[in-house]
């Protein structure tokens, strides 16, 4: 390729990936962000004769004076610095990319797509920036490499024409091939390595400020259905959308699929049913003191677990900003965003007095907690926390909607002559799972009472009209409950080693209070309709999979890198490097003692080989040592010839009236010839055992010796022979 045509590719690439980077980031602007691109576009379409007229010149200096006036006053005005200084940047990108005339406006081009790319590393941590960021740096050399050619070819061969360099020379010299060839850009791109080795050995060893110099704090996208409301119905659309709540991993190895498809993560709860609709009527809360650890003890009621799992959560930033704890948790641990200041402490965590938890602010890459979950034995609910919850007044738990006589009738029919609240609960949980159909397309009508249709009309419906009917026909029945929305199950990403909760995972369910075991779970849903943990099929599900397990380890590894972690390879490699030492100051102190070993096992390996090769000889030597080894390849060869032997032998004995019985087996012949001819049946057991050695044990048996047999056979018979 020509050297010309090469290097302003790379250099637009370059400069590409910083205008990408910027306009990820999102500080310029959806405006700047979505026209800059196309507009660099658009200038490698403008001719060098235009850069190079006075005119153009002019009219694009007149337009950076008025776009360095406009954020001057933008400033003044109020904008955001950070708005206004990457809105700033882009524009000189497209403004050198239409007056690029030399080598020197070349380089200028290269230095704001560093200064973008070095912009957008405060505000960006994904995994596309860190994939650009990698390429960004692979083409770095090259690039350098390729400009400083150029400022070394345009100061030989531009120039005066009574020296004898024209720009014809330099049009000329440009388009040569000989410069970047193949291998020349190939060893560019293999710097590359080295200097992405100096990065991460950076990145590892320089002090960790702990706080973001301009980076905010996000609060996410909203999510449905986890709200003061959720509509009857506010699940259904994402049961078909793919976006990742939560990656749980396990510490102690992964749980069978069968407990993980049953694993819950609870959202918030409801307890007001209008009719249509269920609202949370109370958000009050607790705040967690800025002086407590950050390990939280849940109060669980109802009995101590057989055992326990210890789960690593990390959850994507999403409002309501509650904390997705999984059903069981026992104790957790929760580790808040850094402080936007050096000195300030994480904002604390809020207490429901329903055992729902929430967070005040979350990083771009969500937040982290740690659980203990208790592992409940078969047939028992798992507890709730519910240590806060306190009815006083008009209790919300217990409340009915209007008009709900067919209900409570319906209730009573059902748990007539049960006392125990228990027993009730699981006769209306039995009724629900039993009688009706799980399905996704209804919905109510305009007027329709949804609950009373689904009971009593249609006997189907999705998750929320069965955990809204248990928990309605529960308050019929007496008992306290409640409605709750979480997600159950998951995807397990076989690459990664992880469960990840998407929104398609929503589900909803009940908790009913029982006297003595506190808030139980009770989902009506039935079993066989709610999905199991599924897997990834296809390319396209491994191809999905690697993106998401390289997306959390960038999240794990590099974005939550924190002094802690860093200290502790510090201290890794501290104590590698003092156990190496330890190791060679040993082996030099001992170096007799590894010198004798060694001469004592070089003595050893010696008379052991000694010991094998004579064995073999005895082997050869011996012919009682042919005894078949079961198991051992035989030769094609030696299986050929063993074959001729037993045939030569048959021949010889039946020259001498002993003829070879069918399927009677070789050792019976030889004996048979032995009673006839003693001589002969020494002479043919011999043979015999080494037609047996090479037939089934695979010892080699050469045309030779199947020839000095035979021969011994046929004296046997003729002794003068």
């Amino acid at each position: 390729m020509r050297f010309q045509r090469i290097q302003e590719l790379v250099l637009l690439a370059f400069a590409g990936i910083g205008l990408t980077v910027l306009a990820l980031s999102g500080a310029a602007g959806p405006v700047v962000s979505w026209l800059a691109p196309p507009a660099f576009l658009a200038s490698l379409a403008v001719p060098r004769a235009w850069m190079e007229a006075r005119r153009w010149q002019r009219a694009w200096t007149a337009v950076a004076v008025a776009a360095v006036a406009a954020a001057v006053a933008a400033i003044a005005a109020g904008s955001s610095l950070i708005l206004v200084t990457a809105q700033l940047a882009a524009y000189l990108q497209v403004h050198k990319a239409f007056n690029r005339t030399g080598s020197r406006d070349q380089e200028q081009i290269a230095l704001l797509a560093l200064g973008h790319v070095a912009f957008a590393t405060i505000l960006l941590t994904g995994l596309k920036y860190a994939l650009l960021l990698v390429l960004f740096v692979v083409l770095a050399p090259l690039l350098l490499t390729l400009l400083h050619l150029r400022r070394e070819i345009e100061q030989k061969y531009a120039g005066s024409v009574e020296g004898g360099r024209d720009d014809q020379t330099l049009a000329r010299v440009l388009r040569t091939r000989r410069v970047a060839t193949p291998g020349f850009v190939a060893a560019l791109l293999a710097c590359a390595v080295p200097l992405l080795l100096l990065t991460a050995l950076f990145f590892v060893s320089l002090p960790r400020l702990g706080f973001g110099l301009l980076a905010g704090r996000v609060g996410g996208s909203f999510l449905i259905g986890f709200s003061d409301r959720m509509e009857l119905g506010d699940l259904v659309p994402l049961a078909d959308d793919p976006t990742p709540v939560l990656r749980v991993e396990f510490s102690d190895g992964t749980p069978p699929f069968a407990q993980l498809a049953q694993l819950r993560f609870r959202g918030t709860t409801f307890d007001t049913y209008d009719g249509r609709a269920w609202r949370r009527t109370s958000w009050d809360a607790r705040s967690a003191r800025h002086d407590e650890p950050p390990a939280y003890a849940l109060y669980v009621p109802g009995g101590r677990p057989a055992g326990h799992l210890r789960l690593r959560v990390l959850q994507e930033p999403f409002e309501p900003r509650l904390l997705f704890l999984p059903a069981g948790t026992r104790a957790f641990s929760f580790r808040g965003p850094k402080p936007r200041q050096p000195g300030l402490r994480p904002s604390p965590l809020e207490w429901y007095g329903d055992g729902t938890v929430g967070y005040r602010e979350a990083g771009e890459e969500g937040v982290r907690f740690e659980a203990l979950v208790g592992r409940w034995p078969d047939g028992v609910r798992t507890p709730e926390a519910g240590a806060w919850d306190t009815a006083t007044g008009d209790d919300p738990y217990r409340r009915l909607p209007p008009d709900a006589d067919r209900l409570v009738d319906l209730a009573r029919r059902l748990t007539a002559g049960l006392d125990d609240p228990r027993a009730r609960a699981d006769a209306i949980l039995s009724y629900l799972r039993n009688n009706f159909r799980y399905t996704r397309t209804r919905s109510a009508r305009a007027g329709e009472r949804p609950i009373e249709s689904f009971l009593f009309d249609w006997k189907e419906g999705h998750c929320e009209y069965f955990s809204s009917a248990m928990t309605l026909l529960a308050r019929a029945a007496g008992l306290r409950a409640r409605n709750v929305s979480g997600f159950l199950g998951g995807h397990w990403n076989e690459i990664g080693g992880y469960l990840v909760v998407r929104q398609s995972d929503a589900h909803s369910w009940s908790e009913v209070e029982i006297p003595g075991a506190g808030w139980l779970v009770y989902d009506a849903t039935p079993p066989a309709e709610v999905e199991a943990v599924g897997r990834s099929g296809g390319l396209f599900g491994w191809l999905g999979d690697l993106v998401d397990a390289l997306r959390t380890a960038w999240h794990q590894h590099v974005v939550a890198f924190d002094v802690p972690r860093q200290v502790g390879i510090l201290h890794s490699l501290v104590e590698g490097f003092r156990q190496i030492r330890d190791t060679v100051v040993a082996l030099a102190r001992d170096a007799r003692s590894m010198l004798l070993a060694l001469l004592a096992g070089a003595v050893v390996a010696l008379l052991g080989w000694r010991l094998v090769r004579r064995r073999r000889r005895r082997r050869r030597s011996d012919p009682a040592a042919a005894a078949p080894r079961p198991g051992t390849p035989i030769d094609a060869r030696t299986l050929a010839e063993s074959r001729r032997l037993l045939a030569d032998i048959e021949r010889v004995l039946r020259s001498e009236g002993i003829e070879r019985a069918a399927h009677e087996p070789a050792e019976r012949l030889a004996e048979r010839a032995a009673r006839q001819n003693p001589r002969l049946g020494t002479a043919t057991r011999a043979a015999v055992q080494r037609y047996a050695a090479a037939r089934f044990g695979g010892r080699v048996l050469r045309p030779a010796d199947r020839r000095a047999l035979l021969q011994d056979v046929h004296r046997a018979v003729r002794p003068s022979a």
